[in-house]
């Protein structure tokens, strides 16, 4: 991500790299961490559920929701516990006027195999069995990677699979991710038209679903086992967890029995969503923990978008740093001239060239990602 929350001034800037681009951070020389440690306050946001072993030594602070980072020893650095999921912007919000409801249930996620669709899939099937007056409408967004693409021609599979009856009350919808994502009117559309969000992650960072959907009024239904942060601000009142996939089906049931709760229904947990909310919470944090000016920092960032900038979307970044498609450093080389650039310190030939070696090193080692995926379809 490298996202530039604050310019340096009077005071020092304020720098936030993602968990992803930590270990290129590590391989720089001291003497260059140490130039840009004198320039900016250096944050580190974590995307997604993430073991540590100690503290990251060169970082001043952690942008983490509760539940995010394990760590077997204690963290001295202090951690501000907010998330992507908490800057969504105002725009998201579903309007005043009624929609009518398409569907019961809507699933939203990428193609990976820790987001247990099959399993999702299963438990519809089983459904059908208890109650067959239900719809639901899943979309898939599709990855390129090997573990994407076999999984979701197990997808396929398994909807192909299903009785007539059942297959008929799923819509599912394939949206490619780098390519032809869906328009974002479309899936406010969809929230607005479901009453249930079903989430049935084993791990997640803070899903921004979960978010979208309780700005737009849906239920929650999520697994009480996901690892991170994305139950952390549910509605008891309507939300609901559930501890084992086998009884997924019968949740399910019981929330197509009480749908009629959700009709004048409003979250209460908005504003822990909200951007507008929480970029003061930021502000205090970061004033209380290292003595900045408070009206400097607001007039710098109430003007600046947080809504998809620390999850690496606001394409802000030159190509020649990013990967092109987000903002996020995904390489040796390019992690080095992007630090070089911060501090205004002329690149070495010699590094550059290091760092275009480890980079071809990586590569290789991606030739593994195919044995590891078919490990992945065996094992989940």
């Amino acid at each position: 991500m490298a996202f530039i929350l604050s310019q340096p001034g009077k005071s020092k800037g304020i720098l936030i790299f993602k968990h992803l681009e930590v270990n290129f951070v590590n391989r720089l020389d001291a003497k260059i961490i140490k130039r840009l440690r004198e320039k900016y306050i250096i944050g580190v946001y974590f995307g997604f559920y993430t073991k540590l072993k100690s503290d990251i030594f060169w970082t001043d602070f952690y942008l983490a929701a509760d539940n995010l980072i394990s760590c077997q020893d204690i963290l001295l650095k202090p951690r501000i516990a907010l998330n992507g999921f908490n800057f969504i912007s105002s725009e998201e919000i579903s309007n005043e006027n009624h929609v009518d409801k398409k569907y019961d249930f809507i699933f939203i996620g990428n193609s990976q195999t820790r987001k247990n669709l099959l399993r999702y899939i299963e438990a519809l099937q089983v459904l059908s069995e208890i109650n067959k007056g239900y719809t639901a409408i899943i979309i898939n967004r599709l990855g390129g990677s090997i573990e994407n693409k076999l999984y979701v021609s197990k997808v396929r599979k398994a909807l192909s699979a299903l009785s007539s009856a059942t297959r008929g009350n799923i819509t599912y919808i394939e949206s490619m991710t780098e390519s032809d994502p869906l328009p974002k009117d479309f899936i406010r559309l969809l929230y607005q038209q479901s009453r249930f969000l079903v989430i049935t992650s084993r791990a997640e960072g803070a899903a921004r679903v979960v978010g979208e959907a309780s700005l737009n009024n849906l239920g929650v239904i999520s697994y009480s086992k996901m690892l991170g942060g994305t139950n952390n601000h549910l509605d008891a009142e309507v939300d609901v967890l559930f501890d084992d996939f086998k009884e997924l089906p019968s949740i399910l049931n019981i929330a197509l029995t009480n749908k009629d709760r959700l009709i004048n229904y409003s979250s209460s947990n908005k504003s822990c969503y909200l951007e507008s909310a929480n970029k003061e919470k930021l502000i205090k944090e970061l004033v209380n923990l290292f003595q900045l000016s408070k009206p400097d920092l607001e007039d710098e960032l109430n003007n600046k978008i947080l809504y998809n900038a620390f999850s690496s979307h606001l394409n802000l970044l030159d190509s020649k740093y990013s990967n092109n498609r987000t903002d996020e450093i995904q390489s040796n080389k390019k992690m080095y001239l992007f630090v070089n650039h911060l501090t205004d310190s002329p690149p070495a030939f010699i590094q550059k060239v290091r760092f275009s070696i480890l980079d071809f090193m990586s590569r290789l080692k991606s030739i593994y990602s195919f044995p590891k995926a078919v490990l992945k379809m065996v094992i989940y």
